[in-house]
């Protein structure tokens, strides 16, 4: 399988764990489940293996990010739309891996900015009402933006970052 199969996998498997009733951390919330720990998973399979030190600072730079968007946007999709849970998860990933990949604290901002980016105006409408259908999809392809915005960080030709004071 190729890398992004696995990534699409880690990120399915968590959501068809809360599809089917089982438990699940919420990431920020149980319909964005499976994106923070498939870019985790990505990393421990395919960048370095995860140990007690990376596995802390991933998910302490993910809670920071979401804790950001919980103080000052939302998580509720009800409220603003998938961008609100899928974009923020997408988020919090980019941002724990772009930690783990070595970035600076303006590229770690740069990574969640960039994930989020690409969620916004992204709609609240499951199937049923059921947080299965768009929404396992979108967990695996929030996924693979998150991993894509933690490499593309520390690209010479992004725009800086301007941090709060």
């Amino acid at each position: 399988m190729a890398v992004v199969d696995w990534i699409n996998m880690f990120a399915l498997a968590v959501n068809e764990e809360n599809a089917a009733g089982g438990r699940v951390v919420t990431a920020p919330t149980n319909g964005a489940c499976g994106i923070v720990p498939a870019v985790l998973a990505y990393y421990d399979k395919f960048i370095r293996e995860v140990n007690a030190n990376s596995l802390a600072r991933y998910m302490l730079v993910a809670s920071a990010i979401g804790s950001l968007y919980k103080m000052n946007a939302s998580i509720s999709g009800a409220e603003v739309g998938c961008q609100g849970e899928v974009g923020v998860a997408c988020s919090m990933a980019a941002a724990g891996l772009a930690e783990l990949l070595g970035g600076s604290p303006a590229q770690v901002c740069i990574a969640a900015e960039i994930a989020m980016e690409h969620n916004l105006g992204l709609t609240c409408d499951p199937v049923a009402g059921q947080v299965q259908v768009p929404c396992i999809e979108r967990n695996a392809i929030a996924s693979v933006k998150a991993v894509n915005a933690a490499r593309m960080a520390p690209a010479p030709y992004q725009r800086t970052a301007r941090m709060p004071r």
